[in-house]
């Protein structure tokens, strides 16, 4: 489960407005932002299987595409520069 909220500049609180679900649960994914975007990847199914599922979600339309890493993957660093996204390691 994914819980999304929106940090209101005008009250300093997270203000819970959608709950959405990954692909698959998972833990230890990666997480990063570009623009519109909140991408989450890889990481560990609860029976200790390697992810390649990536979560891209579209704040500004509330949809979760599905994407794939090019080989399952888990305990991934990421960053963002400008419009990329880049996730290192695994």
């Amino acid at each position: 489960l994914l819980i999304i909220g929106v940090i209101s500049q005008s009250t300093p609180s997270l203000q819970r407005w959608n709950e959405l679900a990954l692909a698959v649960p998972r833990s230890n994914i990666a997480a990063s932002s570009a623009k519109n975007y909140a991408i989450l990847a890889g990481g560990l199914y609860e029976n200790g299987t390697v992810s390649d599922v990536v979560d891209v979600l579209d704040v500004s339309t509330r949809n979760i595409s599905r994407l794939a890493l090019s080989a399952p993957r888990y305990n991934l660093l990421s960053t963002s520069v400008g419009s990329y996204v880049i996730f290192a390691g695994g």
